[in-house]
C-alpha cells in the first residue's frame, strides 16, 4: 500500500508544533522507508510528532514517529516508540 492523506489528521497544534494521528495497514517498516510521507510534506514540519495506529487483520499496534526534516519535498521521520525499531538513522532518506 502507500501513504493515504485521508489517514493523517491533526490531534492538536500549539506554538508551531503539530501532533498528528495516522492510521495505516502498511507494515511498520514501510512507514520508515524513503519517501513514504513525502505526499504529506506540505503539512508536516520538522519537530512534529505522529501518533500511529497500525491496523492488521487480527491486531492493532501503536507507535510514535518524529518528523526529523522536510526538505526539497522529502520527509524524514524517526521512530520514538512502538513497533518501528530504534536503529539510529534507520528512517532518514539517506540512511
Amino acid at each position: 500500500m502507500a501513504y493515504n492523506p485521508r489517514d493523517l489528521s491533526v490531534v492538536g497544534y500549539a506554538n508551531g508544533f503539530t501532533l498528528w494521528h495516522f492510521r495505516s495497514r502498511d507494515p511498520a517498516a514501510e512507514l520508515l522507508t524513503r519517501r513514504y510521507f513525502d505526499d504529506g510534506g506540505k503539512l508536516l514540519r520538522a519537530g512534529d510528532f505522529i501518533l500511529v495506529n497500525l491496523e492488521g487483520p487480527s491486531v492493532q499496534r501503536g507507535g510514535v514517529l518524529a518528523v526529523e526534516s522536510v526538505e526539497g519535498g522529502s520527509v524524514a521521520v524517526a521512530p520514538l516508540a512502538g513497533p518501528f525499531g530504534t536503529r539510529p538513522g534507520a528512517c532518514h532518506p539517506d540512511g
